[in-house]
């Protein structure tokens, strides 16, 4: 029996291209902090001030704006020439938003007194709210030349510069300002967003940090550092500093949109979901959200609600290539090619350089089964970017659909040669020498790409036929049933026509049990290992399999007498013991769990998982010594093994050597940043320390990753003592 699972030979690369980046999608707005208002300053007079002026002073001061412009404007009526009532009349209505007004006002007081630095600082900040920036520039520019060390005009007419794009002017209008007064935060903040703009991520971010050195509470800064950190693909701490600034009352649509996107580009789904919807609330009118929405809605399969997603970013701006593509993607998983290549076509259009629309649009010429119409696609897109690997990957496909496998062989080649870690690549060649009948080049070019794509099922299944094909058949079985694990409702799909096929093969049978198994479907999985055993008394792994299933119902006898079975039948096959060890394990009887998991590792010395459960037997016995020598073997043997460090961060943590349970969660959460267990016990290792901020913001962490924990009042305790 052949037990290969696809039914075309190579495997298309791409749809999953185009939004993994890394890099937050712009926001609407560029962040930038608004420049102070100058609050107008009382001259020394020799002069009384009218009546009216002191009380209106007072109400400008407490906010009341409107009983300040009754209070000033009998002022003026006293004293027509009171430059300072003008002036703070015209704050006033620059307060109201009335900028017409104030700039009468300011003009006014310009008039009476030439030299009134105030008036014309606060002019020039009514001409920038009003994008009147050659006039803005002109006010700033004569408030420096009557004060040089006026460091807040140096700040606002570097905002001016910055907008204009005159971007080297307002680097020295910031560093200006900071060199007069280095406790100016706002200024560290705006020379940030100019670095920012251009790309110099690092400079951006020290001068955010030197901003929140200055002002710990400066929200503008956190969240301009959090898009910086997008930017620059440190997600995790663009997180956390959105987190902040809206924890530090940042209520934007920037922050929302940011923190939605950081949370995309890390997989945490429902978390982006949450943003985007708040983002929306807060600007129903804002493209980008949309757009951002629309991919979380394409990625968790609600295609209708993402194509009018992106419908809407599209309806608020035509020229958004970006949302076409992701609506052409959606399109594309419902199979409507044909509008799926309309949208494709359309990006193409408002931009001709936008290497993704052709390799997507590629892509759906191929599903239409247009391999020429595809080649010429990845052609232009290779013409566009010589380096594009999945271009390469993806014509190749083509050209082997059209029979030509030496070109696709130089394709796949090519783009191993770009990248030498293109797990498609390696699939794909392996494919194509499988059919020629090259087995032993097929089964290397498999294995490698099961090496750098571990959750790969199509490679499993597709080594497995190697194997069979080769006659080693242990090999092969373990293959097929590592693919039917990670691919299970396939699995059960295939098989079943299998069985239809030929109804007394019990592999097939023990496959579908295992992937029914994968999906927590125990009875069906027992009465599938029944039948497979059933057929073949002698089959080892399916008694193995079976006792697995039972063991996960909590019939631990049944469980202990199928892996004895499959241990008569084969003594000398590792899994059987590592299997009885962990049901031992979970029984409590850690003494004979461990003679189980170090027989497997005797029987089989490089078996990751029986130095796991040793090392968890010795825990739960609280032997911590063995616990952590044996969880290091096992990362020794793999060293992405996640569990492996929380685990043996724990029992570093239980001897009290916090430094390295804190190294130990840190490379777990480094390998699964959405696994909510590592930050609480990093935190716990933090507190142990005594770094309070440090725990603090691992338990609230937690809490954001599992909001539903039934732990959740305690973290909060912690959070509150600590705080």
């Amino acid at each position: 029996m052949n037990h290969s699972k696809i039914s075309q030979r190579m495997a298309s690369f791409g749809l999953v291209l185009l939004f993994l980046s890394g890099c937050i999608a712009p926001v609407a707005t560029t962040p930038s902090p608004i420049p102070s208002i100058s609050t107008p300053t009382l001259a020394a007079q020799e002069t009384k001030q009218p009546e009216y002026f002191d009380p209106g002073v007072a109400a400008y001061e407490k906010g009341d704006l409107d009983q300040a412009i009754a209070d000033l404007t009998k002022a003026i009526e006293l004293d027509p020439k009171n430059a300072q009532a003008y002036n703070y009349r015209g704050a006033a209505y620059s307060g109201k938003g009335l900028l017409d007004q104030a700039i009468a006002d300011f003009t006014t007081a310009i008039g009476l007194d030439p030299e009134y630095l105030d008036a014309y600082a606060n002019r020039a900040l009514a001409y920038d709210n009003m994008s009147r920036l050659d006039e803005a520039l002109a006010d700033y520019t004569k408030a420096l030349d009557l004060n040089p060390k006026f460091a807040n005009g140096y700040n606002n007419r570097a905002n001016v510069y910055y907008r204009t794009g005159d971007y080297d002017q307002a680097i020295a209008d910031f560093t200006a300002a900071i060199e007069i007064d280095p406790k100016l935060a706002a200024a560290y903040a705006g020379r940030g967003n100019v670095y920012d703009d251009i790309g110099n991520f690092e400079r951006a971010i020290a001068d955010y940090d030197k901003a929140i050195e200055v002002d710990p509470n400066y929200a503008k800064a956190y969240l301009n550092r959090g898009l910086a950190y997008s930017r620059k693909g440190n997600i995790d701490q663009a997180i956390d500093d959105f987190t902040k600034a809206i924890e530090l009352g940042e209520q934007s649509v920037e922050v929302y949109a940011g923190r939605g996107f950081a949370y995309y580009n890390q997989g945490a789904l429902d978390l982006a979901l949450a943003d985007f919807n708040k983002a929306i609330e807060l600007n129903p009118n804002l493209a980008s959200a949309y757009n951002g929405r629309g991919r979380v809605n394409k990625d968790k399969g609600n295609l209708d609600q993402a194509i009018r997603d992106y419908a809407r970013a599209i309806e608020l701006n035509p020229k958004d290539a970006d949302s076409y593509v992701g609506r052409g993607l959606a399109y594309r998983v419902k199979g409507n090619l044909d509008q799926a290549i309309s949208d494709y076509t359309t990006a193409i259009e408002i931009n001709p350089n936008y290497t993704d629309a052709y390799n997507n649009r590629g892509i759906a010429y191929g599903a239409k089964g247009s391999s020429d119409e595809a080649i010429a696609d990845f052609s232009k897109l290779i013409e566009l970017d010589p380096t594009y690997v999945g271009a390469y990957v993806n014509r190749g496909v083509e050209y082997s659909r059209k029979g030509n496998d030496d070109l696709a062989l130089a394709d796949c080649n090519k783009a191993i040669e770009l990248d030498a870690t293109s797990w498609l690549a390696y699939f794909n060649r392996g494919s194509i020498y499988k059919t020629k009948g090259d087995l032993d080049q097929a089964m290397a070019d498999f294995t490698k790409a099961i090496e750098f794509n571990p959750a790969f099922a199509l490679a499993y299944s597709e080594r497995g036929d190697t194997y069979q094909a080769k006659g080693n058949l242990k090999q092969a079985l373990a293959d097929f049933s590592k693919a039917a694990q990670l691919d299970p409702e396939k699995a059960i799909a295939d098989y079943t026509k299998a069985i239809e096929l030929a109804p007394k093969d019990a592999w097939a049978y023990n496959f579908r049990g295992l992937a029914y198994y994968t999906l927590h479907n125990y009875d069906q999985a027992i009465t599938d290992f029944d039948k497979a055993t059933e057929l073949d008394p002698k089959f080892a792994k399916a008694y193995i399999n079976r006792g697995n299933a039972y063991d996960a119902m909590g019939n631990f006898e049944q469980a202990l007498s199928d892996y004895d079975k499959a241990i008569s039948l084969d003594p000398t096959d590792a899994q059987p013991y590592n299997e009885r060890g962990i049901a031992y394990q979970n029984q409590g009887d850690f003494d004979r769990a461990i003679a189980d998991h170090i027989k497997a590792t005797e029987l089989d010395p490089e078996f990751v998982d029986a130095y796991y459960g040793l090392g968890n037997d010795y825990l739960g016995k609280g032997d911590l010594e063995r616990a952590i020598g044996a969880y290091s073997k096992a990362i020794e043997l793999n060293p992405k093994f996640a569990a492996a460090y929380d685990n043996r961060g724990v029992a570093y943590l239980r001897r009290g050597e916090a430094d390295k349970a804190i190294a130990d969660f840190t490379t777990e959460i480094s390998l699964e940043p959405q696994y909510a267990n590592a930050y609480i016990n990093r935190g716990l290792a933090y507190a142990q320390k005594g770094l309070k901020v440090e725990a603090i913001a691992d338990y609230e962490t937690y809490l954001r990753l599992a909001p539903d924990s039934p732990y959740r009042t305690q973290v909060e305790q912690w959070i509150s003592e600590l705080k």
